[in-house]
């Protein structure tokens, strides 16, 4: 529905509206034999209730009315006019209801401006501005003060962070409890504007991507790639981090025990990778990117894999995931996935900006490829597991790292779109099989 105008989206949503204030929307009760018939606890998804605790189950149509009703509306609310920063659970709720205090009892129709408003006045008031900060596991940074990356910054551990909730009515014990478990180490910090969900979740999500720039930047400079190392966190949702809105000044606290190795580097390390680098920075621009081009958008899919797989702690799942990195650029059509990686692949180690292998290296490389792709797909079609080894996992790491940075430099030259990427890759393939060909190699 994006870019539809608000007038018809209205006109689709009074659609929906009318089916769900129709005949036979809405019983007061449901008999035994009709409860018989429902799968276990199924009555629930029926019930919609009115703010004076009356229940009324939807029929089938008036339900799937009202998950379409609600999409229209969460569509409406995210226009300028509104530029609501809520959750579509949230939306759902207050469209429900208000929807519910229209047919139980029924009163006057419901128009469908006036349940946009309504959700917009319910949950409005409810935005801030919060603050969050998690500390970061497997890396320490020596002389750290402040390293800030677009909106957000590395920090050392800061107490004034959460002295700021002092007088919450979660207690001073609860500070105390969250410096305790989170007072060594890196903060990540930063804030978000919404509702305390949006919010939370919009902060995971950019949080997330600072971590994959951070990752792949400290995966080029190892030996071992990202095989030894694993920045951040292992699951979805941050396991250690505390929140809270600036104006309620409300305590969120989470946190799980766990650990990593640590990659360690030093205040001027982080300055000098931000500052002197002509691909960190636009890195994370990209990642941050919400209307990415396709090249942006597949490369923030492999930033995903990318962290996601130097922070699983089982190798050979390390290993699918890195070349799920390298497929997002190259497997663009089915059925020649696996010459489209190994072209691919070999003309970006070879001509991109890294240059990690030599043109001389063509053949030699392009046997590699194909024998750890094997690999890949021998545990993706066979179920075939522990026959990935540790320097395995160095090899592909590296090469998903450099593919990415790479991929960030023909973005910046003006490559928008895969089919640019693969047509500039065959015309290397073909220079290069020439070349080797010949057997020798040219400037």
């Amino acid at each position: 529905m994006a870019g539809i105008s608000k007038e018809k989206l209205i006109v689709a949503l009074s659609k929906q509206l009318k089916i769900l204030q129709g005949k036979d929307a809405v019983s007061r009760s449901l008999s035994v034999e009709e409860l018989r018939s429902l799968k276990a606890f199924a009555y629930i998804a029926m019930e919609i209730k009115s703010s004076d605790g009356r229940v009324g189950y939807m029929s089938d149509k008036a339900r799937a009315a009202l998950e379409e009703a609600v999409s229209i509306v969460y569509e409406i609310l995210q226009k300028e006019e509104y530029s609501l920063r809520a959750t579509k659970q949230e939306v759902f709720s207050e469209c429900r209801r208000v929807i519910g205090d229209h047919l139980i009892p029924e009163v006057v129709k419901l128009k469908g401006t006036q349940l946009v408003n309504s959700a917009y006045e319910a949950l409005s008031p409810k935005v801030e501005r919060h603050v969050f900060a998690m500390p970061l596991h497997g890396l320490e940074v020596d002389g750290l003060d402040r390293w800030e990356v677009g909106s957000f910054f590395l920090s050392k551990p800061d107490k004034s962070l959460l002295d700021v909730c002092r007088g919450d009515v979660r207690g001073d014990e609860r500070i105390e409890m969250a410096w305790a478990r989170m007072q060594n180490g890196v903060w990540l910090c930063g804030a978000a504007v919404g509702t305390t969900n949006f919010a939370e979740k919009d902060f995971f999500t950019g949080g997330n991507k600072i971590i994959s720039a951070l990752a792949i930047a400290f995966s080029l400079g190892h030996d071992k790639g990202a095989a030894s190392m694993r920045i951040g966190i292992t699951t979805e949702r941050p396991r250690n981090w505390f929140g809270y809105g600036e104006v309620q000044r409300s305590l969120r606290v989470s946190w799980h025990m766990g650990g990593s190795s640590a990659v360690r580097c030093s205040q001027d390390h982080m300055v000098e990778l931000r500052d002197q680098t002509d691909w960190f920075m636009p890195l994370v621009k990209t990642l941050l990117e919400e209307e990415p081009t396709e090249l942006e958008s597949a490369m923030q899919r492999a930033a995903h894999w990318f962290r996601d797989a130097q922070s699983d702690a089982d190798l050979d799942m390390r290993f699918l995931k890195f070349w799920s990195c390298i497929e997002c650029f190259f497997s663009i059509d089915r059925g020649k996935t696996t010459n489209q990686i190994i072209d691919g692949l070999s003309a970006v180690l070879i001509h991109g900006g890294l240059r990690l292998s030599a043109p001389d290296d063509w053949k030699a490389l392009r046997k590699s490829i194909d024998k750890l792709y094997t690999l890949r797909s021998e545990a993706v079609h066979d179920a075939r597991h522990g026959h990935i080894s540790f320097e395995d996992v160095v090899t592909v790491s590296t090469w998903a790292a450099a593919v990415i940075v790479s991929m960030g430099a023909l973005h910046q030259q003006g490559y928008t779109t895969r089919k640019e990427l693969q047509e500039q890759i065959n015309r290397l393939t073909a220079i290069s099989s020439r070349v080797n060909s010949q057997g020798g190699s040219k400037s």
